[in-house]
């Protein structure tokens, strides 16, 4: 084994978090799998890797509960190589509305998970990140304001995942100055909970690459802040 790696990752119980999970530890990574419940795949894989997979309560959309995680996590270990922000929601799936039709009343529970949940992430597991640490934030190529001629669309999921990418931003830029380098991901649009199930993408297959771009980060250039599951660069 060279090199084992210690990794956080957020929403890991299903979806792209669980097919993450489970390679990085098939990798004889550590993982610490930070999920408001077990889900149905994590038990096993926990009985798998007693030793490098660690079940964490936390749920993002609460600034108590992250917490509590983030001082669990350091009671566990001081550092983090990647502390990957996967969890995320899309209230909307299937609502092709425009604004007209929209409700956005409602549009604060998605910011709360989608772009609050992240930046309290990253805020309470700050002291784990050293030089040469990533944080990465799963995004989505439908925040992409510079490639969006959609008008019905799910409004709120896109508009969070746009104010994501502005907040991970300004966030990238203060962490830099530590040598902690950050990234962006579009994972692609996936067959997942909340990509349902006419998404064109595989997650398995998606997820794999991701892992592959994760390890590989280092190779990309420092002024490359988005890109999609392939590496190549995503406009803003």
């Amino acid at each position: 084994m060279n090199n084992p790696k210690t990794i956080a990752i957020t929403g890991a119980s299903r979806g792209l978090g669980l097919v993450m999970t489970r390679d990085f530890l098939a990798a004889g990574d550590v993982v610490y799998a930070l999920v408001r419940n077990n889900g149905k795949e994590l038990p096993s894989l926990l009985s798998q890797f007693p030793g490098t997979l660690v079940l964490v309560p936390c749920d993002v959309g609460s600034t108590e509960s992250v917490n509590r995680a983030a001082e669990a996590v350091k009671a566990r270990t001081d550092h983090l190589d990647m502390l990957i922000n996967n969890a995320g929601v899309n209230f909307d799936l299937g609502h092709l509305v425009d604004y007209t039709q929209t409700d956005f009343d409602k549009m604060d529970k998605t910011f709360n998970i989608n772009v609050a949940g992240v930046m309290r992430v990253v805020k309470a597991f700050d002291p784990l990140l050293r030089e040469g640490s990533w944080s990465f934030a799963i995004s989505s190529g439908a925040g992409s304001i510079g490639r969006n001629p959609a008008t019905e669309v799910e409004i709120a999921y896109r508009v969070s995942k746009a104010a994501l990418n502005m907040a991970f931003r300004l966030y990238s830029n203060t962490i830099h100055k530590r040598k902690v380098r950050t990234l962006l991901i579009d994972p692609g649009w996936m067959r997942t909970d909340m990509g349902g199930p006419r998404a064109t993408c595989d997650p398995e297959e998606n997820g794999r690459l991701i892992v592959d771009l994760l390890a590989s980060a280092n190779t990309l250039s420092e002024d490359v802040l988005f890109v999609d599951f392939h590496g190549k660069e995503v406009p803003w």
